[in-house]
């Protein structure tokens, strides 16, 4: 979800299908929130979220590697203080931000309170995955990439800083790896038949992972999320060639943004509906959904507008 450093020209399709993965999220983290809080969400908003699981996550972190290597390409150092700039600041900042509207801030006080609770577990991933991808030459991600897969194979199932990370960090080494015949891999993705093929086993997959198990971060699952993913970016390739899709296209220029924004949003409207008699799902999630979208939408405009705005998403000055 980080930007790559330099001033090449955004692919349609990538922003597009990272435009799409962060309104999932948005949708996602509506309804998990709510039941985190103690409250019932209808069986079939449970089922909708775990269809789209094999995709949410994994394409965003494959889309962060493909784009690092372009970063990469131009500079291991200047990527690296690039990332860190714009995911370490923020990091830092939102923390605090989450621990306050999440009414956590004794959290802060405790080391475990800057991991990355919630849904800012993403940066800080994408920040360790920025350090290893600019340690190891780009050459060399694909072997990376297979040594941390092999590593997250011994790990203890479901766990977050074990298994979760270090596959997660061999998906996103494959797509910096990728990213280097990225214009090869556009032509491949870029075959309406292959998408026709894919489909029948990404409909299977998101059916498997909304009836009986959900699919998202194990490598257990690899081959099925490497099938999904192919299909969304597929899919976005294909659709792009058609389609300009402008909404989704400026969701995904701007996701960072929408990402940091959204889950403080949905946790201060958690807390303040019940104050004015609204309890039940169905209201609560809408008002998530619209309130996190409205929000993210307004410091996004803010952002260019306001320096002080501005500087809680990268390090100002710099």
């Amino acid at each position: 979800m980080a930007q790559a450093t330099g001033a090449a020209p955004r692919m349609a399709w990538i922003d597009i299908c990272k435009g799409a993965m962060i309104l999932l999220v948005v949708l996602l983290h509506s309804s998990s929130y709510f039941k985190a809080q103690g409250g019932e969400v209808p069986p079939f908003v449970t089922a909708a979220t775990a269809f789209f699981a094999p995709m949410r996550m994994p394409t965003l972190i494959f889309l962060s590697g493909l784009l690092a290597s372009r970063g990469l390409r131009k500079g291991a150092r200047g990527f690296l203080l690039h990332r860190l700039r714009i995911l370490l600041w923020p990091y830092l900042v939102w923390s605090v931000l989450w621990a306050l509207a999440s009414g956590h801030a004794d959290r802060l006080v405790e080391p475990e309170g800057w991991l990355g609770g919630w849904y800012l577990w993403f940066l800080l991933f994408i920040m360790a995955f920025s350090i290893v991808a600019a340690l190891v030459p780009l050459r060399f991600h694909l072997v990376a990439a297979a040594y941390a897969f092999l590593a997250s194979l011994a790990c203890e199932d479901g766990t977050k800083y074990g298994e979760r990370l270090l596959f997660f960090l061999a998906l996103f080494l494959v797509g910096s790896f990728l990213g280097r015949e990225r214009e090869r891999m556009e032509a491949w993705l870029g075959d309406r038949l292959l998408l026709w093929t894919l489909m029948p086993a990404i409909i299977a997959v998101c059916l498997y992972s909304a009836i009986e198990r959900t699919i998202r971060y194990s490598p257990h699952d690899a081959l099925p999320i490497l099938i999904v993913v192919a299909g969304v970016l597929a899919a976005g390739i294909q659709v792009a060639g058609r389609h300009p899709l402008p909404l989704l296209q400026a969701m995904g220029r701007h996701s960072l943004t929408i990402y940091l924004v959204h889950m403080p949003v949905i946790a201060i409207t958690l807390r303040g509906l019940p104050l004015v008699g609204i309890s039940s799902f169905a209201p609560t999630f809408a008002m998530s959904v619209a309130l996190g979208l409205a929000a993210s939408a307004a410091m996004i405009a803010a952002r260019r507008r306001y320096r002080a705005v501005d500087a809680l998403f990268h390090f100002p000055g710099a």
